[in-house]
């Protein structure tokens, strides 16, 4: 049996452990990818959202760091803005059953103060992108997403940048076009994330 064969084995292993504790839709078990859904419960700021989350396993699972994606856009500390991927500290080996852990913890941490930017940023996310109900505040939020779409900028784009920027049009149109100039002047490679937003 080769390495991979057992890492296959043992990640299958694993999967079967791990249904019994979550609902799992297996993406590719050779290839070791698998997605869920969570839902987003009370005193969180993604209250009301589904997310769905694809998992991405390393050849040598357990070993390494699973590529762990938000397909459905969320604002978290933990999740590049842009490209929605998780961003593991600590421990180089992941489990299927911890890395899953982890992930769910990131939506279901309910210390988040509710009187802060971030919580106030990462709501209107899960209104926008999670199906949350809106509330007035989320309403007023999407009327300043609007004014950068009216201005040219891509929606998406637009809210990454305002939510990077504490909603300041300004700072967020200029965010819009420094990256719009970079991409013009040929860049090549994937688009970084900024800096991951913090939980203040």
């Amino acid at each position: 049996m080769t390495n991979n064969d057992m890492s296959v084995a043992e990640f299958i292993t694993d999967l079967e452990l791990a249904s019994q504790m979550y609902g799992i839709e297996v993406v590719d078990e050779a290839q070791k990818q698998v997605k869920i859904h969570v839902a987003g419960i009370e005193s969180t700021p993604y209250a009301g959202g589904i997310y769905e989350i694809f998992f991405d396993f390393p050849v040598n699972y357990p070993d390494g760091i699973p590529k762990v994606t938000f397909k459905t856009p969320i604002w978290n500390s933990a999740v590049g803005p842009k490209s929605q991927n998780v961003l593991f500290h600590g421990s180089e080996t992941w489990n299927l059953i911890n890395a899953i852990a982890y992930v769910e913890g990131l939506i279901l941490k309910t210390d988040v103060d509710e009187f802060s930017t971030y919580y106030r940023v990462a709501r209107f996310w899960a209104c926008q992108f999670a199906g949350a109900p809106k509330s007035p505040e989320e309403i007023q939020l999407k009327s300043v997403v609007d004014q950068l779409v009216d201005m040219g900028f891509p929606m998406r784009a637009a809210i990454v940048a305002l939510s990077n920027c504490e909603w300041n049009v300004e700072h967020a149109s200029e965010e819009l076009l420094r990256e719009e100039s970079v991409a013009n002047a040929g860049t090549n490679g994937e688009e970084a994330d900024p800096i991951s937003p913090a939980e203040h």
